[in-house]
């Protein structure tokens, strides 16, 4: 099992990241459950782009912008609560 390096090197030096793993290992349930919340709000924010009404906006290529980087910032943390085999 492996966690995201970027959780695992922000644990507090006084924290075991062994048994940090363990703890979230257990628990997998709970972060599969969040990544999939996570994953629908992503598939359905990119199925509303897809929308003429979105082409209206007079600023779109600012509104696009944002949009990307939403779902930029919804990947990784889709990523982040995803507990990888090794």
């Amino acid at each position: 099992m492996r966690l995201s390096s970027k959780v695992t090197s922000a644990l507090p030096k006084d924290v075991s990241k062994e048994e940090f793993e363990k703890r979230c290992k257990a628990v997998e349930d709970l972060f599969d459950h969040f990544a999939l919340v996570l994953s629908r709000t992503l598939e359905a924010h990119k199925a509303d782009l897809k929308q003429p009404k979105q082409y209206d906006v007079a600023n779109w290529a600012y509104k696009q912008a944002d949009s990307i980087g939403y779902q930029r910032a919804l990947e990784e943390a889709i990523s982040l609560l995803k507990i990888k085999d090794l």
